[in-house]
Parts: structure tokens; sequence; C-alpha cells
């Protein structure tokens, strides 16, 4: 609808990329998708109103990738996102370089990034007012986490107790699950110090 002189854009859905003015090389399919975008390059978002809010400033090259129901929603000037599943990393504003792939994977993060959330809950309730660098990997693995930063989670609910507690190496289902606040923890293996 605003289109002026943007080009390369693909958009198919009610609304999707309607403001996008002169960002280029865009993919929005699905309603609302991407439908805040006034100048913003290189985005593809993909499902009911991914990517919806997302409009930079100035034109830039942004290539956030969000496919799914609402992922990253809420992402305005954030950059170098994949979201990938239904409110996958849709409370993001301004994080960058985040992935965030399963149901509700890094859904509560509104600022800043560098972390991997892969699984369903991964790092759901995490909300780290500086860069997080948390790797979570596996069913709701790092599901509590909050404040936390620099933990590298891997397996099926491992360090799903963790709040604030940083620096924690965990591999294998359950592992380190009962640890809220602890830190520098290495537990490897099923239950391993749960």
């Amino acid at each position: 609808d605003a289109m002026t002189t943007g080009s390369y854009n693909n958009l198919i859905g009610v609304a999707a990329g309607g403001a996008i003015t002169i960002g280029q090389y865009n993919v929005a399919n699905g309603h609302g998708a991407l439908s805040g975008n006034l100048v913003s390059n290189r985005n593809v978002a993909i499902g009911f109103q991914s990517l919806f809010t997302h409009n930079t400033v100035s034109s830039t090259d942004s290539y956030n990738t969000a496919v799914g129901f609402k992922a990253g929603l809420s992402v305005t000037t954030g950059t170098l996102n994949t979201l990938v599943g239904g409110l996958a990393g849709d409370a993001l504003t301004s994080g960058d370089s985040n992935v965030a792939v399963g149901y509700e994977a890094l859904t509560t993060q509104i600022v800043n990034g560098q972390n991997v959330a892969i699984g369903t809950e991964a790092l759901k309730n995490q909300n780290v007012s500086g860069h997080g660098n948390n790797t979570a990997v596996g069913h709701q693995a790092g599901l509590s986490v909050t404040t936390a930063v620099k933990n590298t989670l891997v397996g099926g609910n491992a360090g799903d107790a963790i709040t604030t507690g940083g620096n924690n190496t965990v591999l294998g289902y359950d592992a380190l699950g009962a640890n809220t606040i602890g830190n520098s923890n290495v537990a490897i293996g099923k239950d391993a110090m749960k």
C-alpha cells in the first residue's frame, strides 16, 4: 500500500509488509506479517503477525527471520535474530543475535541478546538486562532462568530450576534440576547434581 521506492519484496497476505516504503529484499507471508516495517531490509516473516512491529529508524539490513504464529511479534529495531515456532522470541524488541526455535522459546527476553534457545519453552522466562550468552537445548532447558548469564544447558529439563545462577555447564536429562542460584557448576549425566 505505502511502497514508494522499495524493491525485490515478496508480500503475501492481508497487511503483510503493508507499510514498506523503501525497504528491500523482504519476504512477508501471513496476515500482518512484517506489517510495521517501513525501511528495513532483508527480513523474512512467515506466519500470523510474525515480525509484526519490526521497524528500524533508518534503512538497514536487519537479517531477521521469524517463522511461526506471532514469532518475533514485538521486534522493533532488533537485528540478526532467528525465531522459529509459535510465540518464539515474541517479547524481543531491540534484542540482537538471538536464536529461538520451539514453542515459547525465549518468549520473555525483551532487549539485548546473544542467546540460543532450542526446544519447547527453552529459556522461556529469561529476561537478562545485558547479553545473556545462554545456550539451552532441550525441552524446557533453562525454563526458569530469569537473569542468569553464561549457562550452557543441554538436555530435556537441563538446568530447568536455575533462576540467577550463572556460568553453569549442564549435559543430560534433568541434570542440575534443583539448582536455582548456584554458579560455576558442571553436571554431566541424567539427573546429575539434581
